[in-house]
Protein backbone atom coordinates (compact mmCIF):
# COMPACT_ATOMS: atom_id res chain seq x y z
CA UNK A 1 0.00 0.00 0.00
CA UNK A 2 1.43 3.21 -1.24
CA UNK A 3 1.42 6.15 1.33
CA UNK A 4 1.30 9.89 0.89
CA UNK A 5 4.64 11.53 1.47
CA UNK A 6 3.13 13.63 4.43
CA UNK A 7 1.54 10.59 6.19
CA UNK A 8 3.40 7.69 7.88
CA UNK A 9 2.41 4.30 9.45
CA UNK A 10 3.40 3.56 13.40
CA UNK A 11 2.54 1.90 16.06
CA UNK A 12 2.86 1.84 19.92
CA UNK A 13 6.31 0.74 20.91
CA UNK A 14 5.92 -2.51 23.30
CA UNK A 15 6.02 -1.92 26.84
CA UNK A 16 3.89 -1.38 30.08
CA UNK A 17 1.54 0.99 30.95
CA UNK A 18 -2.00 1.94 29.65
CA UNK A 19 -4.64 -0.83 29.81
CA UNK A 20 -4.08 -3.98 30.94
CA UNK A 21 -0.57 -3.53 30.72
CA UNK A 22 0.06 -2.40 27.22
CA UNK A 23 1.34 0.51 25.87
CA UNK A 24 -1.00 2.98 24.58
CA UNK A 25 -0.35 6.59 22.19
CA UNK A 26 -2.72 9.44 22.47
CA UNK A 27 -3.94 10.24 18.88
CA UNK A 28 -3.41 13.97 18.16
CA UNK A 29 -6.04 16.12 19.02
CA UNK A 30 -8.14 13.36 20.85
CA UNK A 31 -8.45 12.15 23.95
CA UNK A 32 -10.46 8.79 23.47
CA UNK A 33 -8.55 7.41 20.52
CA UNK A 34 -5.45 5.33 21.24
CA UNK A 35 -2.57 3.64 18.80
CA UNK A 36 -1.94 0.66 20.43
CA UNK A 37 1.19 -2.04 20.09
CA UNK A 38 -1.12 -4.44 17.83
CA UNK A 39 -2.26 -2.33 14.86
CA UNK A 40 -0.35 -0.32 12.86
CA UNK A 41 -2.43 2.93 11.99
CA UNK A 42 -1.25 6.15 8.94
CA UNK A 43 -0.92 9.31 10.86
CA UNK A 44 0.10 12.55 9.65
CA UNK A 45 3.99 13.78 9.77
CA UNK A 46 3.65 16.50 12.40
CA UNK A 47 5.87 17.45 15.04
CA UNK A 48 3.37 15.61 18.10
CA UNK A 49 3.91 12.02 16.11
CA UNK A 50 7.96 13.24 15.45
CA UNK A 51 8.09 13.79 18.91
CA UNK A 52 6.72 10.48 20.30
CA UNK A 53 8.78 8.69 17.58
CA UNK A 54 11.83 10.72 19.16
CA UNK A 55 10.94 9.11 22.89
CA UNK A 56 10.73 5.81 21.66
CA UNK A 57 6.55 5.83 22.32
CA UNK A 58 5.89 5.06 18.68
CA UNK A 59 7.42 3.02 16.35
CA UNK A 60 7.50 3.51 12.69
CA UNK A 61 6.57 0.54 10.29
CA UNK A 62 6.16 -0.40 6.91
CA UNK A 63 2.56 0.17 5.32
CA UNK A 64 0.75 -3.03 5.60
CA UNK A 65 -0.29 -5.07 2.94
CA UNK A 66 -3.45 -4.57 0.98
CA UNK A 67 -6.23 -6.99 1.77
CA UNK A 68 -7.62 -8.66 -1.76
CA UNK A 69 -11.20 -7.38 -2.82
CA UNK A 70 -13.62 -10.75 -2.28
CA UNK A 71 -13.48 -10.90 -5.69
CA UNK A 72 -9.88 -11.04 -6.30
CA UNK A 73 -9.50 -14.16 -3.97
CA UNK A 74 -9.16 -17.46 -5.97
CA UNK A 75 -11.25 -20.76 -4.78
CA UNK A 76 -9.52 -24.28 -4.56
Amino acid sequence: MQSHPDLIWVKAAPGRGGLVGKRLVLREGSRHHHITEQVPVEVPLTAYYLRRLASGELLRVPAPEPIAARGDQQED
